[in-house]
């Protein structure tokens, strides 16, 4: 039998894997669409449409970290958001501070 922590977390990642690809065809799509009108603009009109398509990928990232943060808590092994999201950052970027963990079973 697998173990609930493994499940949970398979689970977790694997939502987060759906909701993630979804968002980034949604703004493939998205850039596709405007890339004809794009083409014929200035390198600073470029550069503008192209940094806000990053700014989505980092929105995006911070959404799902989020949703991990939202589980920590539910989970109970943090007291408040900010350090929910804060390890949660911290792991999804692979810093790892160590300064905060998880609880044994998890």
């Amino acid at each position: 039998m697998i173990a609930p922590q493994l499940l949970c977390g398979v689970l977790m990642t694997f939502a987060t894997v759906v909701v993630h690809m979804a968002s980034v065809i949604w703004l493939g799509r998205q850039l596709a669409a405007a890339m004809g009108s794009v083409r014929s603009r200035g390198t600073g009109e470029r550069c503008l449409f192209l940094s806000t398509a990053v700014l989505a990928l980092i929105a995006l990232h911070l959404a799902e970290a989020g949703a991990w943060a939202l589980l920590y808590l539910e989970l109970g092994e943090f007291d408040g958001l900010s350090q929910a999201l804060y390890f949660s950052v911290v792991t999804a970027t692979t810093l790892g501070y160590g300064d905060m963990t998880l609880s044994e079973p998890w």
